[in-house]
């Protein structure tokens, strides 16, 4: 690769267990058995009793927080573990990679002080991309150590063996800043790439090019814009004038359209009298994370945000946290001056048990009417409350009752004109009911009369002609 030559060489000769330290601040490395054989300057300040020698088990206590899958191109498992101080109780979250000859190099982050809260180490593989990234670092030690153990030994003159060694000790580091998936640059004083590993750039071509040029020159003869370049070299300028080093969030949108943040540092790298030799910088893709955060934030509002009524109170009733929606009600008394919870909250506490048991009853206070539910989480000392005003509903409910009940006297009415109407109706049936009865009786009698009158005519018209016949013979 253009530029490895003996200024980068120098560098990672010189400087390399400088470069660890500053990616990874903490580390230890111990045998198969837990017996500590090395570790970082910065975890020795922070662990005092951290000593070379020393069983791990007696200066942490170690817990399992999950296995992870294994390394690209490693067939080395790797294992999230938990350290915590015995003394100081600082937690570590760490990186563990079983090396060769069962040595174990542990890649740690500091994470928390508070030991009440330490429910989240089931981690995901790539969750912290340093100490993949780390561990990617790990296992490329060993790949080297063992690549190197297996090689003829080397001559027996001394000053032909350490340029043998050296040049080891450069390609092996090289190798691993080239490896590692974090994007990593090194820097000459005056803003010059010395190098750029693959996750830098992907482009071998590209890769090449940018060595020996800074971002202005590098931009130029891509034809890109120096707006990234200009911001860079104020950062550059802040830590070669300060020797500080200075980390930002650049936002940028990739080839494929899509918005990504990159979390950027740089870092001086300074010799033993305290003089800048290089600048390292390096980046993160926290575009997830920073999703994450945005996700979390946006969860974090939703209590204050909420249009109805929570609250968090300890057992005596103080508040502990109060949303908009409980400050503006009538629950939280503000006679006093300072808010406290009203009476009717109050009276509800003594009924909640320790259970987890939701406790929900309907509260009037003044002119407003809540739904509430208390509970207490169970193994903490406080109750989270919360309450819905229906005051609207229950005056709808009051009016819909009102238009039932006047609803159910018309219907009542109408049942009494109802009645009515249907005696008179009755009444008027039995008297037409009379009178039909009256008609049929005098029809039977017509049809007898007329019967029996023409039975009698019949015979009597029989005589009468009869008669005249014999009158006409006589």
């Amino acid at each position: 690769m253009k530029g490895e030559g003996e200024g980068f060489g120098a560098f990672v000769t010189d400087n390399a267990e400088n470069l660890i330290d500053t990616l990874v601040p903490f580390w230890c490395l111990t045998d198969s058995d837990g017996c500590i054989l090395s570790f970082s300057s910065q975890f020795s300040s922070t662990i005092p009793a951290l000593h070379i020698g020393s069983q791990i088990d007696n200066v942490f206590r170690v817990e399992h927080a999950g296995v992870m899958k294994a390394l690209p191109d490693s067939n080395q498992p790797v294992e999230l573990i938990v350290l915590e101080d015995v003394l100081s109780k600082n937690t570590f979250k760490c990186t563990k990679v079983q090396g060769s000859k069962g040595n174990i190099f542990l890649a740690c982050a500091l994470t928390s002080t508070d030991t009440q809260n330490r429910s989240g180490y089931e981690l995901k593989k790539n969750e912290n991309p340093l100490l993949d990234a780390t561990a990617t670092c790990s296992a490329l030690v060993n790949a080297t150590n063992e690549r190197i153990e297996k090689e003829p030994s080397t001559p027996k003159d001394s000053k032909t063996r350490n340029l043998l060694q050296l040049q080891k000790e450069k390609m092996f580091y090289q190798r691993i800043l080239s490896e590692m998936p974090v994007d990593i640059a090194v820097f000459d004083k005056q803003h010059k790439y010395l190098f750029v590993n693959k996750a830098g750039i992907k482009s071998k071509q590209l890769r090449e090019l940018i060595i020996g040029l800074d971002d202005f020159e590098y931009a130029e003869r891509l034809g890109r814009s120096t707006a990234k370049a200009e911001e860079r070299r104020k950062k550059f300028e802040y830590v070669v004038n300060n020797v500080k080093d200075v980390g930002w969030v650049q936002e940028h949108i990739s080839d494929d359209g899509l918005r990504k943040s990159v979390l950027r540092r740089m870092i001086p790298i300074t010799n033993e009298s305290g003089e800048l030799d290089f600048v390292l910088g390096y980046g993160l893709d926290v575009t997830e994370l920073r999703a994450k955060e945005e996700q979390i934030e946006s969860m974090s509002r939703f209590p204050l945000e909420n249009p109805h009524v929570v609250i968090r109170c300890g057992l005596d009733g103080e508040i502990l946290f109060a949303n908009n929606a409980a400050e503006q009600s009538s629950l939280i008394s503000k006679e006093t001056g300072d808010q406290g919870l009203g009476q009717d909250l109050k009276s509800m506490l003594e009924s909640v048990d320790d259970k987890g048991t939701s406790l929900n009853k309907v509260l009037y206070v003044d002119s407003q009417v809540f739904s509430a539910t208390a509970i207490k989480v169970v193994g903490q000392n406080y109750v989270n409350i919360y309450a819905v005003d229906i005051t609207s509903s229950k005056r709808e409910i009051e009016a819909r009752e009102q238009e039932l009940v006047k609803a159910r006297e018309n219907l009542v009415r109408l049942n009494k004109m109802l009645e009515k109407r249907a005696e008179k109706s009755e009444e008027t049936l039995r008297v037409a009911e009379s009178e039909l009865i009256a008609g049929e009786k005098l029809a039977v009698l017509g049809r007898l009369a007329a019967g029996v009158a023409h039975e009698m005519n019949t015979p009597l018209g029989a005589i009468n002609s009869s008669a005249d016949n014999l009158s006409n013979i006589l």
